[in-house]
Parts: C-alpha cells; sequence; structure tokens
C-alpha cells in the first residue's frame, strides 16, 4: 500500500524509539500504541487515534548489545499525526514504564541518512550554546551571533563550521545497506561523557593485567 504524501513530502506515519531494547510488546500494536499514547501524552482534547498499521522497523532483530528497531505507525488523519508528534515535542520527556520514548517522523532512508549526518554538528553547537534548528527535508538552520545561516547538507555545514573555530566530522557513507540499517537507528540526544580509555580499562586489558599479578606472584 502506497502512503499518501503530504504537501511538505512527509506522510501520515511516525517513528518511536523504545529506549529499553528487551521490552515485551503485546501482539496487537494497535491496542498496543493507542493505551501507549493515551497513558504517556494524554493529547488535550482526547482524540481517536485511527491507527491504521503498526509494525517494528523492517531491520534485521538487533542482538541483545545492538540499538532497539523503532516502531512505526501510519494513522489514518494526517492531523492526528501532527498532533501526536506535537505533543510529545511540547512534553520533552516521555516515559513508559520507566523506559525513554523518542517521537520523529517516519522520513524516507535517504532523508533520514542525510539528517543524521549534521549529528557531529549538533553535538558542537550544543557544546557552545547556540541555537540550531532541522529543516525538512535534510537543511539545518544555526543562529549565530553574526546571522542566520542555513547549510543544505552536512558537509557544507562542516565546512563553514570550521572555519568558525568548531571543528566538526561528517559520518562516511556506509558500505553496505546492514551497516546502514545500524546507523539509522535512533540514538538517545545529548552531551555524551568522554571518558578516557585509560579510567575505564576494557576485560582484555584487566584480564592482562591479572595475568601479570599471578606470574609476579
Amino acid at each position: 500500500m502506497t502512503k499518501r504524501a503530504e504537501p511538505d513530502g512527509q506522510t501520515s506515519g511516525f517513528m518511536a524509539y523504545l529506549k529499553k531494547r528487551r521490552q515485551t510488546l503485546p501482539t496487537s500494536f494497535f491496542s498496543f500504541l493507542e493505551d501507549l499514547l493515551k497513558s504517556t501524552l494524554d493529547p488535550n482534547p482526547p482524540v481517536d487515534l485511527q491507527i491504521e498499521r503498526a509494525h517494528r522497523a523492517l531491520a534485521p532483530t538487533p542482538s541483545a548489545e545492538a540499538k532497539p528497531r523503532s516502531i512505526i505507525a501510519k494513522f489514518l488523519n494526517y492531523r492526528t499525526k501532527e498532533l501526536v508528534i506535537k505533543t510529545a515535542w511540547e512534553k520533552k520527556v516521555v516515559e513508559w514504564k520507566g523506559n525513554r520514548i523518542f517521537f520523529d517522523h517516519d522520513y524516507a532512508p535517504d532523508v533520514l541518512w542525510k539528517r543524521r549526518k549534521y549529528q557531529d554538528a549538533k553535538r558542537m553547537l550544543r557544546e557552545h550554546d547556540i541555537r540550531f534548528q532541522t529543516r525538512f527535508p535534510a537543511r539545518l538552520r544555526v543562529f549565530y551571533t553574526e546571522g542566520t545561516v542555513i547549510y543544505n547538507s552536512a558537509e557544507e555545514a562542516a565546512t563553514d563550521m570550521v572555519k568558525r573555530g568548531l571543528p566538526v566530522t561528517v559520518l562516511s557513507t556506509p558500505s553496505s545497506l546492514t551497516e546502514r540499517v545500524q546507523r539509522l537507528t535512533w540514538r538517545k540526544t545529548g552531551k555524551k561523557r568522554d571518558t578516557p580509555a585509560h579510567v575505564h580499562p576494557s576485560y582484555k586489558d584487566k584480564l592482562l593485567a591479572f595475568r601479570r599479578s599471578q606470574t609476579e606472584d
């Protein structure tokens, strides 16, 4: 079935990412999603969600250590989808049974990949408290003190930001479909704590240290 395209190139579908990867989900995604959305978002006024389809993202089942797959749903009414996402974004933090949930539009894979390539630029902008907006389909609007700049690609953003003293790298193009799917899996936004390797040595380093100590004894 072909999705109905909207004026801005989006569809009446949306994506939700459950942070806890091994949470057991019910067989019926329809009833599950309706209960989840109504209990976590509590839309005002209450609406009939009219979910047409709902399923996990079409990707190989991840391992226990891998990031979880997204949940994709399609609403009969485009405005309902917009209300759900708007409500989720306004709440900023949405949780279900202690698990963080993230919401976004169901972009085409190419658009999603182009948006993902901005991730290092966005990280750098957050660290320097510079406001920005991600515009459809994959443009970045940055509000510098000298003025507003709109970048049409991650490469363009990186080139200009480096000149401004903001070192940025761009994700390389994945070499395989599997790698691309893995990279498109959602990640939690926000600053990551950079921990030197010598503070938390790997299990191999610990094993070598233990063997050396046994030899010395």
